[in-house]
């Protein structure tokens, strides 16, 4: 992790990540994964179900 205010540690990330396109592909994966997890229709439909029917009465 690096810190996001620290402009120095940022490139010193993205460089390492453009020098090791493995590692680079492995955190692209898993942030494919997890964003295709958080906003699947199986789980988005059913939670705005709820909370339209909430809204609804």
């Amino acid at each position: 992790m690096v810190d996001h205010r620290d402009p120095e540690a940022l490139a010193e990330a993205i460089a390492r990540l453009l020098d090791d396109r493995g590692r680079a592909a492995q955190l692209g994966q898993g942030a494919r994964a997890a964003a295709e997890a958080r906003h699947a229709a199986a789980t988005l439909y059913p939670a705005r179900a709820r909370l339209l029917a909430g809204l609804v009465g």
